[in-house]
């Protein structure tokens, strides 16, 4: 039989109802493919369906086994730099301050920011907001730094708001996957509670029918 069976296409319409763009993640240079298959498979369990990938000092690599298949659910946009490293490997920090990485985030963000979302980096430095003092009044973009440098100048230079978790430990950091989840969760629940936070009846039967296609 060709297509979804019944049940198979009422589950793809439930996901599809639960889907929401008010809440994308832009991954600045993640380059360890464990965390972004953790990250792409917490996107797809809280109803995110759009994941920006920055891609300046080293390529986006999605591991299957972390992922378990998320990346066929929500949308990766990745934003290559023109001059991108030929080596496939991380490069130094310093490469980030190179114009052409530059260039790179400055153009990413500004056309989600041309989108309408605001844009929240995620910075241990002094000034940084807590979560719940992010606002979710519009579109938000949640900003995620490399597991090393953390996030990019340029990206903290265009950000509109900058947030951090309180850390009551010895350690004063924690794996990117378990920051993003925490965050991630919280700042979903609050998008949920805004009004138009799900996608319009035709952005959800698209989806389906992508979904279908692959299914």
């Amino acid at each position: 039989m060709d297509g979804p069976t019944p049940a198979r296409l009422a589950r793809l319409r439930a996901v599809a109802a639960g889907r929401t763009r008010r809440l994308v993640l832009v991954l600045d240079d993640v380059h360890k493919s464990r965390n972004l298959g953790a990250l792409l498979r917490t996107c797809d369990a809280l109803g995110l369906q759009e994941v920006h990938a920055l891609e300046n000092r080293s390529p986006i690599l999605e591991e299957g086994e972390t992922s378990m298949g998320a990346g066929r659910w929500v949308d990766v946009v990745r934003h290559r730099r023109e001059d991108f490293p030929p080596q496939d490997r991380l490069h130094p920090a310093e490469v980030a301050r190179e114009p052409g990485a530059e260039a790179n985030v400055r153009a990413a963000l500004l056309a989600l920011r041309a989108r309408g979302y605001r844009l929240a980096a995620s910075d241990l430095a002094p000034g940084a907001v807590g979560l719940d003092d992010v606002p979710v009044d519009r579109p938000l973009a949640l900003i995620l730094g490399n597991e090393h440098a953390g996030v990019s100048p340029a990206a903290l230079a265009l950000a509109d708001v900058r947030f951090a978790l309180p850390m009551r430990g010895f350690c004063q950091s924690l794996n990117l996957a378990t920051f993003a989840g925490i965050a991630l969760h919280r700042l979903a629940e609050r998008v949920r509670a805004t009004p138009g936070w799900e996608l319009g009846a035709e952005a959800q039967a698209e989806l389906v029918a992508r979904w279908s296609a692959q299914a």
